[in-house]
């Protein structure tokens, strides 16, 4: 596919910063958005994902901060997915980074995710936030969501998924720490991994693990 125009991928970006109020009374961060989209280089995604991060955000010094950010020579993952990385909150960087434990292109259950984040102790309470924790694990689902780091799987409707550059987006934040093991070989820092039941149900394939000295999940 050829790449979008710049004014296509202007107009994805701020259907999703501004929604259905759409960008007419705020010319000043039409100009910035439009240098943005030009830096998407007519990719929808970067697009798409830069204009969930700036939603509902009328700053104009935040925008400049996106269209100045020295992300853009970011050259491992798409710079604008980056962009989007750095500006989540710390815990939610690390439950986005958890996600890489899966391979690529699972379907992500909602409930499910939730409940692990729960267990590695990932979410957090503000103070005074009385709110139990699952509900909590939704609101930080739900911020991914938006910001199109997670999105609905098109054919199972209760089902979600990682587009193929985010996932390598969460491979490489997640460093070593978050590991799918298909006979490769395994960082001696991993604290969380994963691996294809099918293909892996015998100890032996497993004896590297037995030195590893941080590992706090073991997920068939």
């Amino acid at each position: 596919l050829e790449p979008l125009t710049v004014e296509n991928c202007w107009h994805i970006l701020a259907r999703h910063a501004f929604g259905d109020e759409g960008y007419d009374k705020h010319p000043r961060l039409e100009e910035i958005g439009r240098k943005i989209a030009r830096k998407c280089e007519g990719l929808p995604l970067a697009a798409k994902t830069l204009g969930g991060l700036l939603r509902s955000n009328v700053d104009v010094g935040e925008w400049n901060k996106i269209l100045n950010s020295n992300s853009w020579a970011h050259g491992d993952v798409l710079p604008a997915l980056h962009i989007s990385y750095l500006h989540l909150p710390a815990f939610m960087k690390r439950c986005f980074a958890y996600c890489s434990i899966f391979p690529k292109q699972n379907l992500l259950d909602r409930k499910e995710l939730i409940l692990l984040w729960m267990a590695e102790g990932f979410l957090q309470q503000s103070h005074g936030d009385n709110r139990a924790m699952e509900s909590i694990g939704d609101d930080c689902f739900n911020e991914l969501l938006s910001r199109s780091l997670i999105e609905k799987d098109k054919a199972e409707a209760e089902k979600f998924r990682m587009h193929d550059l985010i996932y390598d987006l969460a491979r490489l934040v997640s460093g070593k720490s978050s590991f799918y093991f298909e006979g490769d070989e395994i960082p001696g820092t991993v604290r969380h991994l994963a691996f294809p039941r099918e293909s892996y149900d015998k100890s032996e394939r497993f004896e590297r693990l037995y030195e590893l000295k941080c590992l706090r999940t073991f997920l068939p």
